[in-house]
């Protein structure tokens, strides 16, 4: 390829741009902080819990933004504030007012009188059909009881991982796990599991892989469901939050699993599914860093709650060991756990 005479390239030097261009890495960024700024400017502030939800307040009128990128949703009990505020924005952006909200992000959205229901039945046909298994037999569960995926299962020679280079692995996998973060934390276990031998995987984690979309087929329908989001006058909202972990069930690195779902108005919005980042000497540390987690993930939702002016009842964390609940309610540190307290306490 040849440049003009002068090229800036030729004596060292490069071009500054003035704007942002879309497609750029630092596109998103560039937008975001001017959108944020414009809606600063309105008389939104930020909260401190979650920089990326905005809320303007004028007497008895409330008014909350949540951004992703260039899209945003909000919610407000003035149409009168509503109209002002897209009114103000549409003289510095390009605004479509698009009504209820009805897809957001790929999810679907259906709002009655009595709930709200999230799924994605449109997404997981389109990659039921990338991956030729439109066809395919249900799954009745996502994994199989007992199985034990391992590095042993990875290919040996270079013959065999020649033929699993053909198979899309890692993009089966991340197609699973953007339906995990949207509507399906049923397939959490079964799928960290699976992605972690994305650098090498085998013919039994394929078919464990298309086991997990095969149970998604047999269950587009499902939906996740939040009661009505109008709370009457003295009621507040349930925080309720399961929490579990196994032990050493990993052959490799005989690392835990901690799991957790949090739940706001009888619908899950919060959940995870992750390796434990030191092995555990014991069921009751297991099962302790599990709660940990979620307790965590609990005093975030409080302040997030707070700062909404939003009100709600004593958070209750449910786990099925009654060691690790004694041992959080009087922490006596022994020999043997003297580890934990370091850095859980």
């Amino acid at each position: 390829m040849t440049h003009p005479p002068g090229y800036p390239g030729d004596s060292g030097t490069c071009l500054k741009l003035e704007k942002g261009i879309y497609g750029l890495k630092q596109a998103g960024r560039i937008w975001n902080t001017r959108f944020v700024n414009a809606l600063k400017n309105i008389g939104f502030t930020q909260l401190r819990s979650d920089t990326q939800v905005m809320v303007l307040r004028k007497k008895g009128s409330v008014f909350i933004i949540g951004i992703f990128v260039d899209d945003a949703t909000f919610s407000t009990n003035d149409e009168q504030l509503r109209d002002e505020v897209i009114a103000t924005l549409r003289k510095k952006f390009l605004v479509k007012d698009l009504g209820d909200l009805s897809h957001y992000l790929g999810i679907k959205v259906i709002t009655t009188d009595k709930a709200t229901y999230l799924s994605q039945p449109a997404y997981i046909e389109k990659v039921l059909a990338k991956f030729s298994l439109q066809d395919a037999n249900d799954s009745p569960t996502p994994g199989v009881q007992s199985q034990q995926l391992s590095k042993a299962d990875c290919p040996k020679d270079d013959e065999q991982k020649s033929e699993m280079a053909k198979k899309p692995y890692r993009s089966l996998i991340g197609s699973l796990l953007y339906a995990y973060l949207g509507t399906r934390p049923d397939i959490g276990s079964a799928l960290i599991k699976v992605a972690s031998f994305c650098e090498n995987p085998g013919q039994k984690h394929w078919t464990a892989a298309k086991r997990i979309l095969r149970y998604r087929k047999g269950t587009t329908d499902t939906v996740i469901t939040y009661a009505s989001s109008k709370l009457q006058k003295g009621e507040k909202v349930q925080i309720v939050v399961y929490c579990d972990s196994d032990w050493a069930q990993d052959s490799d690195d005989r690392r835990s699993i901690s799991g957790y779902v949090v739940k706001l108005s009888g619908g899950p919005v919060s959940w995870q599914s992750k390796k434990q980042p030191t092995v555990a000497l014991s069921t009751c540390e297991a099962e302790f860093v599990s709660l940990t987690e979620a307790t965590k993930e609990v005093l975030w939702y409080t302040y997030f709650l707070d700062e909404l002016g939003v009100p709600y009842d004593t958070p209750v964390v449910f786990t099925d060991s009654k060691a690790a609940m004694d041992w959080s309610k009087n922490a006596c540190h022994h020999q043997r756990s003297k580890h934990v307290a370091l850095k859980y306490f």
